[in-house]
């Protein structure tokens, strides 16, 4: 494979992906084929869907209290202000 670097890139950080425009396709791929795990255990993550989240949600409450952690985002530009006010 060859790889022309950008003449015009005068930037000592940029790497060879960048420079050479492969950067966002290195993204896509890693983003899409990627396989993600958890820094800590090792465990392997993934994105569930809403209704994954709610069957996974109702499951653990027939266990007992679930508690649900959210971060409360104030006089920020679309928040969920107006659903969170009744």
């Amino acid at each position: 494979m060859a790889v022309g670097q950008n003449l015009l890139n005068r930037n000592p950080g940029s790497t060879l992906a960048s420079a050479s425009g492969l950067h966002p396709f290195l993204r896509l791929l890693y983003a899409r084929f990627g396989e993600r795990h958890c820094a800590r255990c090792g465990a392997a993550l993934v994105v569930l869907t809403e209704d994954e989240i709610v069957e996974r949600l109702v499951t653990l409450s027939e266990r007992g209290p679930v508690h649900v952690w959210a971060p409360l985002l104030r006089q920020v530009r679309g928040s969920h202000g107006t659903l969170l006010a009744f």
